[in-house]
């Protein structure tokens, strides 16, 4: 009985290259795309962000995050608050809780395997570059609002000077720990790449990539690829002069 259950949740982790990257994404066994990870600049670094999934799964954190569009996603976050896994975007908490458990149940028994061609139609998070205007026109006005969240973390947003939020990120323990977090993203904007992500939605965000290819920020859902691309330039008008608000506890 053990063996029949351990087979009826048996996926795989199919690795595959994407331009100069790698990526991999989680499937279950009927071939539903469970997630999709961010780039990697060696298959190594794919398989071993795998391994710290899998080891995480029973003592890191899966919860559901809500964005300023009030669209739903599953997040793994690990124990030192490094995130590890975003699924995608949905229009109701419940269908992204149902996609968390698919996620959990699939991801400790998953295999990875490396793929050559990989079907578009199905793939969930197609990456495109962001173009990055030559001119930007600098501003002062915009906000930089940290404040404690429904889990007593502490998150941080980047708001435009007519409030809309840029960027957020949650999960700092500590004030000074979302303060680090302002600044290592200000630290890295100049030098980042800007991807426009679609999910298998058809939601669209963008992705902050370090020159390591690391992940400094991720933007909130939209519903096409041109209010991406406005959003990123409003990035890079408000990110280097925007006041840091802080809440007084």
């Amino acid at each position: 009985m053990a063996d029949e259950k351990k087979s009826r949740y048996t996926g795989k982790y199919e690795i595959y290259k994407e331009d100069k990257f790698y990526k991999y994404r989680l499937k279950a066994s009927n071939g539903e795309v469970l997630f999709v990870s961010e780039l990697y600049v060696s298959k190594d670094g794919a398989i071993k962000s795998i391994d710290a999934v899998k080891r995480n799964i029973e003592s890191g954190t899966l919860r559901i995050i809500k964005d300023k569009r009030n669209m739903f996603k599953f997040k793994l976050v690990a124990k030192n608050h490094r995130t590890l896994a975003i699924g995608a975007n949905y229009s109701n908490e419940k269908a992204a809780i149902s996609a968390s458990e698919s996620f959990k149940r699939f991801a400790m028994t998953a295999e990875p395997v490396e793929i050559e061609n990989v079907d578009s139609e199905v793939i969930d998070a197609s990456m495109t570059l962001v173009e990055i205007p030559t001119q930007i026109d600098k501003k002062t006005n915009g906000k930089y609002v940290i404040s404690v969240d429904e889990n007593e973390e502490y998150t941080w947003a980047l708001k435009a000077s007519n409030g809309e939020v840029l960027v957020d990120t949650e999960g700092y323990s500590s004030k000074n720990g979302a303060l680090n977090g302002i600044q290592c993203f200000k630290d890295n904007v100049l030098t980042s790449t800007f991807y426009c992500s679609k999910d298998k939605n058809g939601t669209y965000q963008f992705k902050m990539y370090s020159k390591s290819g690391r992940v400094i920020a991720i933007g909130e859902s939209y519903d096409n690829k041109n209010r991406v691309q406005s959003v990123v330039k409003s990035v890079l008008s408000f990110y280097e002069n925007a006041e840091i608000v802080v809440p007084e506890n």
